[in-house]
């Protein structure tokens, strides 16, 4: 199946990996901006909407989680559906490594409009991508809840409930 690479051997995705992403990101996208402010001119502004959304999203994570971990713990009174704990393990996987980049990205924008922050306008867009960067991590932090959430112990081993 093409889920199970990411997957990598039941291990799931790996804290290094997340870190080494948002160093890329980082990197790509302060050389990126560098260059734009330079031959196009002004940085463009972040969207605050966007932040919203992070977060919006990022605390629907962790709802998932939360009843992930209260189905596999045996403390919940509906079923768990494997099918639906299974997409939504490749449904956080897939956020947290959006939230890496965005996060990087956006403390990028951060670090190539600090020259000019003096100026009322560019640090109202270094706020801006303050808050995105923040939303991002959140939404990266729910995507590594759900996964912490869908682990289970050995087969035959009976979890032990947990609230």
């Amino acid at each position: 199946m093409a889920g199970d690479d990411v997957l990598a051997g039941g291990r799931g995705l790996r804290l290094r990996v997340v870190a080494a992403l948002a160093g890329a990101a980082l990197v790509a996208g302060y050389l990126f901006w560098r260059w734009w402010a330079g031959q196009i001119g002004a940085l463009p502004a972040p969207s605050l909407p966007a932040a919203i959304l992070l977060l919006v999203l990022g605390a629907a994570e962790f709802a998932a989680a939360r009843r992930i971990r209260r189905g596999v713990s045996g403390a919940s009174r509906d079923p768990l559906d494997p099918l639906w704990s299974y997409r939504m393990l490749l449904i956080g996987q897939a956020a947290a490594l959006t939230g890496t980049l965005a996060a990087g990205w956006s403390v990028a924008f951060i670090a190539a409009a600090w020259p000019d922050t003096d100026a009322a306008s560019v640090r109202s867009d270094a706020l801006a991508a303050a808050a995105l960067a923040l939303a991002a991590g959140v939404l990266a932090a729910g995507g590594l809840g759900i996964q912490r959430a869908c682990r289970i112990g050995p087969p035959g081993q009976q979890a032990e409930p947990r609230e």
